[in-house]
């Protein structure tokens, strides 16, 4: 009886215990389009997109592959410690492609499909519709295209909004005073990018209209309106007060900048809603 006793005590020891298999689903997917200028980035249009993802915590060793598919093209998205960020349940990725134009200026919209699936043979999926510009539908549209496009673009195709244009950058007693305009109607919001003389990244200022009240805010055109067409030039008078600098840097160490435009108008009665497609202006230096 003793011998019996001790064999069913030995059988409830486990000195390898199974580890519990990872498990998450898709959460959202969040998408900007942008409209690169040629002097970053490559001057491609390219989709910036999010998976968020709950449950499980991921390491890439984790994922066996992740896919993004939109007429008729597949990007296969290698998945590491730079676009994984576990943290906050989070995959990120850029993407570009010359499929449907020689100079990257065409991108799907409509139906993306995403793919991923965990070395564990778990299989997640999840499809979302991208809308055109300025609207959040399609509108019957397939494609969007930027100012670079060459050629007359076929109907099936919608307009990405342009790129603004920088005519004037000061930086004078920790004031900074930018003048541009933008031709297109799209225009609905945007922010400004900071870059020190290296060429840094180091700073941004808040929206031009605020998410929430959807007001213009006193730093452009001091609250009135934005502009949207070439007959007046949007004028952002900013002091440190406007500035979110990155430490170590200031104000004072700004000496170049890039005005970013957005659509928006489609969230206008939309709290904390902003905008899905926006534009990048070339570089200007002081």
């Amino acid at each position: 009886m003793l011998l019996v006793a001790a064999l069913i005590l030995g059988g409830c020891i486990n000195n390898n215990p199974i580890t519990p298999p990872k498990m998450i689903q898709i959460n959202n997917i969040g998408w900007i389009y942008t409209n690169n200028p040629s002097d970053f980035d490559g001057g491609r249009l390219e989709i910036n997109l999010d998976l968020q993802y709950v449950g499980s915590s991921l390491v890439p060793s984790d994922i066996a592959f992740y896919k993004v598919t939109a007429a008729g093209t597949t990007w296969t998205i290698p998945v590491t410690d730079t676009n994984l960020i576990d943290a906050t349940g989070d995959i990120q990725q850029t993407l570009s492609t010359t499929s449907y134009a020689a100079n990257a200026s065409v991108l799907p919209i409509g139906t993306y499909a995403f793919e991923l699936k965990l070395v564990n043979g778990s299989d997640l999926s999840r499809s979302v519709s991208f809308p055109a510009p300025g609207s959040s539908a399609t509108n019957g549209f397939a494609f969007v295209y930027t100012e670079d496009y060459v050629g007359a673009p076929p109907a099936t195709y919608a307009r990405m909004i342009r790129r603004p244009v920088v005519h004037s950058f000061t930086n004078v007693a920790d004031t900074i005073t930018i003048a541009f305009t933008e031709n297109d109607s799209l225009f609905n919001n945007g922010y400004v990018w900071f870059f020190n003389s290296s060429g840094s990244f180091i700073g941004n200022t808040t929206y031009f209209r605020d998410v929430n009240a959807k007001t213009v805010a006193g730093i452009i055109n001091t609250g009135y309106t934005l502009y949207t067409d070439t007959t007046a030039q949007n004028v952002l008078k900013l002091g440190q007060q406007d500035c979110y600098m990155y430490a170590p840097f200031t104000i004072t160490d700004i000496a170049a900048v890039r005005v970013v435009v957005t659509d928006g108008t489609q969230y206008m009665s939309i709290p904390d809603y902003s905008y899905d497609c926006r534009a990048v202006s070339f570089l200007a230096h002081l």
